[in-house]
């Protein structure tokens, strides 16, 4: 995960505000991924982390670590035969800052 983050566009500055506490992949015993993130961590760290940052820059950091994510369900679907899944859970426990949208 250190090796994707420290590749993924605008990570010098995306990764002092996105912290690994925040964030933690896993593997189920069937290949799947699993992708929990902690909501209330990231909102406080958004404050700072939208003032370095515009909306494009982040979406781009996004997408790269997905289709990294995606890459590997698509080598674990090709190599097992059956079709790796990606689940994302966020838990919105603490979390203060509401989307304004």
């Amino acid at each position: 995960n250190e090796q994707v983050l420290a590749r993924a566009p605008f990570s010098a500055k995306i990764s002092q505000h996105i912290k690994a506490a925040n964030t933690l992949i896993l593997s189920t015993s069937r290949g799947d991924l699993v992708t929990c993130i902690s909501a209330a961590g990231l909102s406080e760290a958004s404050l700072g982390l939208m003032k370095v940052v515009n909306e494009k820059e982040l979406l781009e950091f996004f997408l790269y670590i997905w289709e990294v994510n995606t890459q590997v369900m698509d080598t674990r679907t090709r190599a097992s035969g059956r079709l790796a899944r990606g689940y994302v859970a966020d838990n919105l426990q603490g979390i203060r800052i509401l989307p304004d949208r």
